[in-house]
C-alpha cells in the first residue's frame, strides 16, 4: 500500500483480490491504514466539494496527504488488475460503506465473466464503469447493466462479447442513457437509429414466432379434427 490518497477514491488496484473474503480483507486493510495515516486537513485547506466522477481520471496519481479519511466520502472504488472471476463478490462492499454513494467504479482488467443480477441495486447511482479487459460472453448481461439508470459511461472492449453480432447496438440499445461507450460517443442520432433497428427486429421477430406458434397450433388442431372423423 501507499500513502498517496485521492480525496473520495478507495483504490484496491493491483491487490490480488479474487473473492468476497480476500475483497473483504483488503477493504478492511486498506480502510485501517488510511484512518491511522492520514490527519484531518485545516477548514481553509479543505476542499468545498467531493469530486465527480468525470475529474476521478484526471486526478488519479495525485495526492491529498493531509485530507481525513472518511468512509462517507467514497464515490468510486478502484478494483482494476485483479483476480476477480464473479462481480457477486461486490455483495460484500455494502457491509463496509454506502454503495449508493459510489458513482465511478473500476473492475478492468479482472477475469469477470458475469455481471450478477442485483448489481443495479447495490450500486443505483453509478454513473461510470469500467469493464474493459475480462471475459464477459453473454450479450444478456448487458441487460443488467441498462437497469442501471444513471449510468452515462461504459467500457466492455476486450471482453469476448465485443465479437457478438451487433455488440455495440446490443448495448446502446439496453444501456439508453449512455454518452460515452467503449471510449466512443454516443451520438443522438446513432441512438435514434439504434432504437428504430433493434425496434424493427423485435417486432420481426415476434412475427416469426406467432407465425411459427400459429403454424403448430393449426397443426395440431388438423390432427384433432382427423382423428376425431376416424372414429
Amino acid at each position: 500500500m501507499t500513502s498517496g490518497y485521492v480525496e473520495g477514491v478507495l483504490d484496491l488496484t493491483f491487490h490480488e483480490v479474487s473473492d468476497e473474503s480476500s475483497l473483504t480483507t483488503q477493504i478492511g486493510n486498506k480502510v485501517m491504514f488510511l484512518t491511522q495515516t492520514l490527519v484531518p486537513s485545516s477548514p481553509s485547506k479543505s476542499r468545498s466539494s467531493s469530486p465527480t466522477p468525470e475529474t476521478y481520471g484526471d486526478t488519479m496519481g495525485s495526492t491529498s496527504p493531509k485530507s481525513k479519511f472518511r468512509k462517507k466520502n467514497i464515490h468510486a472504488i478502484r478494483l482494476g488488475n485483479n483476480e476477480i472471476q464473479s462481480t457477486s463478490i461486490l455483495t460484500a462492499i455494502p457491509a463496509h460503506f454506502d454503495t449508493s454513494r459510489i458513482l465511478w467504479l473500476d473492475l478492468s482488467f479482472n477475469m469477470i465473466v458475469d455481471i450478477f443480477s442485483d448489481f443495479p441495486k447495490v450500486f443505483p447511482q453509478v454513473t461510470t464503469i469500467y469493464l474493459h479487459a475480462n471475459r464477459i460472453s453473454r450479450l444478456s448481461h448487458v441487460k443488467t447493466l441498462g437497469e442501471l439508470e444513471h449510468l452515462k459511461s461504459l467500457s466492455l472492449y476486450g471482453n469476448p462479447i465485443e465479437e457478438k453480432k451487433h455488440y455495440r447496438n446490443y448495448t446502446i440499445f439496453y444501456c439508453k442513457n449512455l454518452h460515452q461507450f467503449d471510449k466512443s460517443p454516443v451520438t443522438k442520432t446513432q441512438l435514434q437509429q439504434v432504437n428504430s433497428h433493434c425496434n424493427l427486429d423485435f417486432s420481426f421477430s415476434l412475427l416469426i414466432i406467432f407465425s411459427i406458434v400459429g403454424a403448430s397450433l393449426g397443426s395440431n388442431l388438423q390432427k384433432k379434427v382427423e382423428s376425431f372423423r376416424g372414429r
